[in-house]
């Protein structure tokens, strides 16, 4: 019997015939439902580049990469080791393609999930910019840092640089925006777990981010 997130125990007869001494026995495994993260933009800036020290990802448009972690980061209750980047401006724990091309809402069932988006929308590395990751720090306090340096919107121009952190232990997520402008489309900003039946949507329109900014996503059991 596998529980769904909310259900109540059931209670379980299991009939048998006892040929001689019989001992039952049962396991349950249980664990803290993560029911979801707090959102916290009043953590100052702490953009640390990386783009002369970390690994590249050759990107295209409308491309995912995988990347790994570094470490074993929990999300939403799963373990991880490697993630995907979309070219679109977002994170998330499969390829589920790259999202072109509009930001959507989160939680949302649909595909992508397993979202971390930074500034999903439709963005365009052919036209320019880069993409790093890099793991620092010392375990268990590793955090692995994904970077993008000045993509444009497609097919050119208005340029987005900001970069996500991964903390080990903890499972905190950051953002870190150093300009996050608009082109008009719908640009979303949040996280979802890997089915798209729970998330936090930080922001979803159609304006620019105010930079230098920061978004700390910290896990709530």
């Amino acid at each position: 019997y596998t529980l769904a997130p909310g259900a109540s125990s059931p209670q379980v007869i299991f009939p048998s015939i006892a040929a001689g001494p019989v001992t039952n026995t049962a396991t349950w495994s249980a664990a803290d439902v993560v029911g979801g993260y707090a959102a916290d933009d009043t953590i100052a800036p702490n953009f640390e580049d990386i783009s002369a020290t970390g690994t590249p990802l050759t990107m295209s448009d409308d491309s995912v990469a995988s990347f790994p972690i570094g470490f074993t980061f929990d999300y939403y209750g799963g373990a991880y080791t490697t993630f995907y980047v979309s070219s679109n401006g977002f994170l998330s724990d499969a390829d589920y393609g790259s999202g072109c091309c509009t930001g959507g809402s989160l939680p949302d069932v649909t595909t992508p999930n397993g979202v971390i988006a930074g500034w999903w929308e439709d963005l365009n590395p052919s036209g320019g910019g880069t993409f790093h990751y890099q793991t620092l720090g010392t375990a268990p306090n590793r955090y692995v840092v994904v970077q993008l340096t000045d993509v444009p919107h497609y097919s050119t121009g208005n340029n987005v640089t900001l970069q996500f952190k991964l903390f080990e232990t903890t499972g905190v997520i950051e953002v870190h925006y150093v300009a996050a402008p608009s082109d008009g489309g719908t640009h979303s900003a949040g996280i979802e777990n890997q089915d798209g039946t729970i998330g936090l949507q930080y922001y979803l329109g159609t304006s620019g981010l105010t930079t230098p900014l920061a978004v700390r996503y910290t896990p709530a059991p």
